[in-house]
């Protein structure tokens, strides 16, 4: 055993200029791995922040058929479950009597704001209270609300939503942030 060590120690000093460069290829090769596996860590650290932004790390469970309050108490009940909510989105317009917007419409519960990360800046959030009554209710950002409206807080005003051949009024019950999370990365409407 002693011998191949002082074989390869004769090897490394006869042929210097091969050693050092195995040497460094060796120690950039490593370098290198530590680099990549950093920077994957840090970008997943940063995927994950972006949807803990956007309220989107979770999981969403779809269905061929209309999932009813029974399947959600199911989904509850999982555990690490936080929050289970319906969240529905389609394409549509937004608007006043005057002038009319595109935009992604959101159909949530009252659990909007942990969902979506939606931060409220005027008036409230939509409530239990208003999805048993069926309220015709919704949240709008600021920026539409300044489109639409001329002023930031448009709170107790009413928008025209239209979605495929269904159109109704809502009435304003709130302001969101126009950066909050999925808002920005979306559509900047609800």
């Amino acid at each position: 055993m002693f011998s191949i060590f002082k074989f390869s120690l004769k090897g490394f000093a006869h042929k210097k200029a091969r050693t050092v460069l195995s040497v460094l290829g060796v120690a950039v090769s490593s370098a290198s791995l530590m680099i990549i596996s950093m920077l994957a860590s840090v970008g997943t650290q940063s995927v994950n922040a972006e949807l803990d932004s956007m309220g989107l790390r979770g999981i969403s469970v779809e269905s061929g058929e209309i999932l009813d309050e029974s399947a959600l108490e199911i989904i509850s009940k999982i555990d690490g479950v936080e929050c289970a909510t319906p969240v529905l989105g389609l394409y549509g317009s937004v608007g006043n009597p005057s002038e009319s917007r595109s935009a992604y419409i959101w159909g949530i519960d009252e659990y909007a704001e942990t969902v979506i990360s939606a931060e409220t800046v005027f008036g409230r959030a939509v409530e239990k209270s208003d999805i048993m009554a069926m309220s015709d209710v919704c949240l709008i950002d600021r920026k539409l609300s300044k489109e639409l409206f001329g002023v930031e807080n448009s709170v107790g005003e009413s928008v025209v939503l239209n979605f495929g051949a269904t159109s109704a009024e809502y009435e304003i019950v709130g302001i969101c942030e126009s950066d909050s999370g999925i808002l920005k990365s979306v559509s900047g409407t609800l």
